[in-house]
């Protein structure tokens, strides 16, 4: 699982990044494979959830789900994978676009994820064969594309009519924001995707629509969309904190279930969290599910993502890519509090900027920023709370950027391949 802590921020493409990046791997070499590897029960009338039963498609978007635009400069390419699958997918490659997707299979059946050209459809291997339970990579599509899912194995990805083997066929639509984890789970016999919009507008209102992350806290949400004989729902509470917890973003009385969202706080780096019965309203009695470890500390969020019953339940644990680094002021006290602050914030900055506009895995992304920083230093990788703009550095600075990304391509175990 990925822990990305960041905060969300109108990057654009950075040329200086980019060169940098291509001499790693000039210098590292490396091959070609780029793939990577858990109430009142009350369905809410606003929540976008896919019906992903095999229909007839014009290649039309299949969730109400919008696109926020944002700047892509440059024409960096993604190449398609190109293994052997048996199917009509591309082994060209595409521009992507600047909506980033991934998928989050909590059914139980492998699958196989495409990214899709609209007008002349075009597709191109994105993940094949990801098992029940697993959290793919983000993926960018050509901009207005698709993310396209199959039965493992199916191929035609490109398919516009009777197409049985297309479990899902999602694309954004205006106001949902540019980062999307779509939820794969089985409804009665089909498979369905709920879209979750981590990075919406704050007017947005729907379910799909994550919390904003808080400086101050940590938080998770608590989706039991794929939780069964949980009718009810479900009282949330913490392993060593009396009584049941209140969601922050939902009334006091929502409890764990359906297409509900609720989201809740927590003090500290981590927290076990607990399920309890719909009647236990003080999480007083035995808990039905947990302990589940949620990670993060303050200013990440977390989707706990409930799947099997109560008495017998697991969970899917996936930290959002975006995040708001803790407010060092509330340690000021602690003497060399700034400075750790300023340091997790320009590791967290970096990792964004290599993730979000370079494509590297979060995972990556996030083990690799800190020797890009600590190469350059502290005070000269983060100005002013922003993160230094490598195209206007001199060649001394991008120098120094470069050996930064050697050493930590290595001590990361990156495939050098991915950074191109």
């Amino acid at each position: 699982m990925h822990t990305t802590p960041s905060r969300t921020v109108p990057w654009r493409r950075s040329a200086a990044v980019i060169g940098v990046l291509a001499l790693a791997l000039g210098a590292c070499g490396g091959d070609d494979d780029a793939s990577s590897d858990d109430t009142d029960t009350t369905e809410a009338d606003d929540a976008d959830t896919t019906d992903t039963e095999p229909t007839e498609t014009d290649d039309t978007d299949t969730t109400d789900t919008d696109t926020t635009e944002v700047d892509s400069a440059g024409t960096d390419t993604t190449e398609a994978d190109s293994g052997d699958s048996g199917d009509d997918a591309s082994s060209g490659s595409y521009e992507p676009g600047s909506i980033g997707y991934r998928v989050v299979n909590s059914t139980d059946q492998t699958v196989d994820v495409y990214v899709r050209t609209t007008g002349l459809v075009e597709a191109f291997e994105a993940q094949m064969g990801v098992e029940p339970g697993v959290v793919t990579d983000f993926f960018y599509p050509p901009e207005g594309g698709p993310v396209v899912v199959t039965t493992a194995g199916a191929g035609d990805a490109t398919c516009v009519a009777t197409c049985d083997h297309i479990l899902s066929n999602v694309s954004a639509f205006d106001d949902t924001g540019d980062v999307h984890t779509l939820l794969l789970h089985d409804a009665e016999g089909r498979v369905q995707t709920f879209d979750l919009y981590e990075d919406a507008p704050a007017d947005q209102t729907t379910s799909n629509v994550m919390i904003a992350a808080d400086p101050s806290a940590g938080q998770l949400v608590a989706i039991a969309i794929d939780l069964t004989d949980a009718d009810f729902g479900l009282n949330l509470g913490y392993d060593g904190v009396a009584g049941c917890l209140d969601s922050v973003n939902l009334d006091a009385s929502m409890l764990v279930g359906g297409t509900q969202t609720p989201a809740y706080a927590y003090d500290g780096d981590s927290v076990d969290v607990l399920l309890y019965a719909n009647d236990d309203r003080e999480c007083a009695e035995e808990p039905v599910g947990g302990p589940f470890t949620v990670e993060g500390g303050p200013g990440t969020r977390t989707m706990l993502i409930l799947t099997g019953s109560p008495g017998d339940m697991d969970a899917i644990i996936v930290p959002f890519l975006n995040s708001v680094e803790a407010d060092a002021s509330a340690d000021a006290d602690s003497g060399d509090s700034a400075a750790s602050g300023d340091a997790a914030t320009a590791y967290a900055l970096m990792a964004e900027e290599l993730t979000l506009q370079i494509g590297l895995p979060a995972a990556e992304a996030e083990c690799l920023a800190p020797y890009v920083v600590d190469a350059l230093g502290v005070d000269v990788a983060l100005v002013d709370g922003e993160l230094i703009d490598l195209d206007a550095a001199d060649t001394a600075t991008q120098d120094i950027a470069f050996g930064g990304i050697i050493e930590g391509v290595e001590a990361c175990e990156i495939d050098p391949a991915i950074l191109g």
